[in-house]
């Protein structure tokens, strides 16, 4: 062993060897500062290591041979065994990284902003992202006076890191859809989101494919609060790092704990342009008290309560003028409030101090402002896209992205957006439904199936995917497929109210209205919330309409209205009830004046543009009464309303009314044109279908009009409206038994109708025509 000894040394081995693992650690050191400086793959410099490890036994070898003194001739070791080392480690290396990016952790990419100017921007690589959840943390005080940390801690937390553009986080803020888990913990039994078992907040970041989460708890006393942290892996639920930060600003604490999270999770020291790190009380407020308001506005919010956010965020903002998320927020909620003077003040208090946000809030914020505070459309359309260029992990972005989208009416990027947002984050299984409902609206009901399909694979146990897939099978007038989906969504959830609601909802459209009303009982029985209540007597509105019952609709939409009262919004409760078929079809039954007193009083509770909402329906109800001149004017007001805020499917409305229009006035040509357009906009429109009926029955094309007429009966084989048209085009072609048929159905139907509803007195007066005919 000593001879061996000397004779390396002899040979310079260990002197060779040993330089070369210092100048290779040298060089190893060199990279990783060349990696921070000049934003490299991090994988780099682990290339680099392992190539200096593996080239090691040619080194010693080379050493071996020719580091005595005196010349060597080369051998086999050199000529054999130097290539196959070289072999072996171009083998490990190929296989170790292939696939992994080994050149720079960024691109640079040209973007446009809202104002139209090009701006290079450098972002982040797909593959150097950290993907992180944030929980709320723990109150481990026992004051329940503090439990405003448990909201407050998490939201600066993701508010500091949300100025790294290399950290993506969720956490229980922010909607369902679109990063906010606070749903998911709910329904878990975690009313709150707070004191959430390690495997659950496991479970939660493995299914939203995040790498990593946070969890935390926090307690104080007279010497200050302390934060006691720990990052896990993900995937394995290794515990990476703990910490504890104490002191008496929560605010510096969040700072520390920030700071030392992105280096734990290995983001790079260096700062680039687009990743500033300001202390969170730059970013948010430096009050306390604001925060606190502002924390607790924010969990309620996310947990539904709007209204009840207003009086905090007011609380926070009067603490702090500059707090600009807060302003911001409450802006937001008092728009849907119907305070828009108080609204336009807070949001412009956000704008002032938008420096006090975050780049991707800002974003956020500013798509918000341009779309529904100055109605530029436009503008916040071109926000929303530079927004999803320079953050493109950002889910918030790509959602607010396909809102704009739909507004357009442009259904397949609506769907190309949801579809990467799905590659983002592929638990966000509800988007799938909703590409499913996209391709149904557009009439594609191969590609909604496939969807709706692929969802109840994913989630067996979920009964909206066989509600979603018995609606396409009605549809296409499958009513046997449409049933038997049902009967499976009772089976998965049978104490669900919305499956016999969507079973009483079906019936009705077959005719057998005994048994509708039997389902429609099973659902109030099963309804646990106001949601579900304003869901039934919705149907009981349609169910009473389709019976020409106006006086038992009057009931249904005083109940509706009291439901909608205890959790809409104004806005949202004005114009959803403004739909309400007692104000649709009011002149049917001579109750228009009563009507358009109803609509103006919803109407007077919202503020502009949003009283344009009820524009459509108070076009329908002058349509029905034939004033064409005071149709127009709410055509004009639909108009404005598109304009303000790129509502593009409210055009559909015009469509519909300049054809009711030209029907009226005679000229049925340009009738034919405007609703075979507004058929091709909503594939579904039975407006559409009547109106066209009626125009080719008048130019001589009975054979048309029946056509059409039967496949809307094909799908709902008691529509009213159809079968009187349908008996009409009978009447025509001199098939008069057939026209005797229909009446017959539809005045079984209207057989308890209000004596002053002019549709049956219409039928029953053609009924007696035909009969008295032979």
């Amino acid at each position: 062993m000593q001879g061996v000894t000397s004779e390396l040394f002899r040979r310079r081995v260990p002197q060779f060897v040993g330089l070369y693992l210092a100048g290779s650690w040298a060089f190893v050191e060199f990279l990783d500062w060349a990696v921070e400086q000049f934003v490299l793959s991090p994988h780099v410099t682990s290339f680099a290591f392992l190539l200096l490890l593996l080239l090691l036994p040619s080194v010693a070898a080379l050493a071996w041979r020719h580091g005595a003194p005196g010349r060597d001739g080369w051998g086999r070791i050199e000529a054999i065994g130097i290539p196959l080392n070289l072999i072996l480690a171009t083998a490990l290396l190929y296989f170790g990284f292939s696939g992994k990016d080994l050149g720079a952790a960024t691109t640079k990419v040209v973007v446009e902003d809202e104002a139209g100017n090009e701006i290079e921007r450098q972002v982040p690589k797909e593959e150097f992202r950290k993907k992180l959840a944030v929980f709320y943390f723990d109150n481990e005080t026992g004051d329940g006076e503090l439990d405003w940390l448990s909201y407050g801690t998490t939201l600066a937390l993701e508010m500091d890191l949300a100025q790294q553009l290399f950290v993506i986080t969720a956490s229980p803020f922010g909607s369902e859809g679109s990063g906010g888990i606070l749903q998911e913990l709910e329904e878990a039994g975690f009313q709150n989101g707070v004191n959430v078992p390690l495997t659950l907040k496991r479970e939660i970041a493995e299914k939203r494919h995040l790498d990593y989460f946070v969890a935390g708890s926090f307690r104080s006393d007279t010497a200050g609060t302390m934060l006691q942290t720990e990052l896990y892996e993900t995937r394995r639920g290794r515990l990476l790092a703990e910490h504890t930060f104490s002191g008496d600003d929560v605010l510096s604490l969040v700072d520390e704990l920030s700071d030392q999270l992105r280096r734990d999770l290995g983001v790079p020291g260096y700062r680039i342009e687009e990743s500033a790190d300001l202390p969170v009380s730059e970013l948010l407020t430096s009050s306390e008290t604001a925060l606190a308001d502002a924390a607790v506005a924010l969990h309620s919010a996310t947990g539904g309560d709007i209204a009840g956010g207003v009086p905090r965020l007011e609380s926070a903002v009067e603490a702090d003028p500059t707090f600009a998320l807060a302003q911001a927020q409450l802006g937001i909620f008092q728009l849907l409030s119907n305070q828009r003077p108080e609204a336009e003040a807070a949001m412009e208090a956000a704008m002032l101090h938008l420096y006090r946000l975050p780049e991707r809030a800002q974003f956020g914020v500013r798509t918000i402002y341009y779309w529904l505070f100055r109605q530029d459309p436009d503008k916040a359309f071109q926000t929303a896209k530079y927004w999803v260029e320079v953050y493109p992990d950002d889910i918030e972005g790509h959602l607010a992205l396909v809102q704009m989208y739909m507004n357009r009416g442009d259904t397949d990027r609506t769907i190309a957006e949801l579809e990467v947002v799905l590659d983002l984050d592929p638990t966000q299984y509800d988007l799938i439904r909703q590409i499913g409902a996209l391709h149904a609206a557009s009439g594609d009901f191969e590609q909604a199936l496939e969807h709706y399909s692929r969802y109840a694979e994913l989630l067996p146990g979920d009964f909206r995917s066989y509600t979603a897939i018995a609606s396409v099978h009605r549809s296409l007038g499958q009513h046997e497929q449409a049933r038997a989906a049902y009967d499976r969504a009772q089976i998965v959830e049978p104490e669900e109210a919305s499956v016999p609601l969507a079973v009483a909802s079906h019936e009705m459209d077959l005719g057998d209205l005994e048994r509708a009303t039997r389902y429609r009982d099973r659902a109030l029985a099963a309804s646990k919330s106001p949601q579900d209540r304003y869901a039934v007597f919705s149907l009981d509105e349609t169910l009473h309409y389709r019976q020409g019952k106006f006086r038992e609709i009057e009931q249904d939409y005083a109940r509706r209205r009291s439901e909608a009262e205890q959790y809409m919004d104004p806005t949202n409760m004005g114009t959803q009830l403004a739909g309400s078929e007692l104000l649709v079809y009011a002149p049917e039954a001579g109750r228009e004046r009563s009507a358009l007193r109803e609509l103006d009083a919803l109407s007077a509770g919202l503020t502009p543009p949003f009283d344009g909402l009820l524009a459509p329906v108070y076009l329908r109800v002058y349509l029905a009464l034939e004033d064409t001149d005071r149709a127009r004017i709410e055509m004009d007001r639909i108009e404005a309303v598109v304009q303000a805020l790129g509502f593009e499917a409210l055009r559909n409305a015009v469509t519909l009314g300049s054809g009711r229009i030209a029907e009226i006035e005679g000229d049925c040509g340009a009738a034919i044109a405007s609703y075979e357009s507004a058929l091709e906009t909503d594939p579904d429109s039975r407006r559409a279908v009547l109106g066209l009926a009626r125009c080719k029955l008048a130019l001589g094309d009975p054979a048309d009009a029946e056509e059409r007429l039967n496949e809307v009966l094909r799908v709902a084989p008691a529509y009213p409206p159809a079968l009187y048209e349908l008996a009409r085009v009978y009447e025509e072609t001199g098939r008069i038994d057939e026209a005797l048929e229909r009446l017959r159905t539809l005045l079984e139907i209207w057989k308890d109708a209000d004596p002053e509803y002019i549709p049956a007195q219409e039928a029953r007066a053609k009924l007696a025509e035909l009969e008295a005919r032979g």
